[in-house]
């Protein structure tokens, strides 16, 4: 819902602007390491962010 709502309608003028960018949206129930897992971003709705993690709302 949160990807379809809000990541998507975000992204999607800059996927039209910049067709050689190449974007995969992964959307999961478990809190993922995005450092191990070579996450570009992250987007994590929830107000538990580990201590290496900045935040911006």
């Amino acid at each position: 819902m949160a990807a379809e709502t809000i990541l998507w309608p975000k992204q999607m003028p800059l996927v039209r602007a910049r067709s050689e960018l190449r974007t995969e949206i992964s959307i999961e129930s478990r809190i993922a390491d995005i450092v191990t897992e070579r996450f570009a971003v992250g987007v994590r709705l929830s107000e538990s962010l580990d201590m290496d993690m900045i935040a911006v709302a």
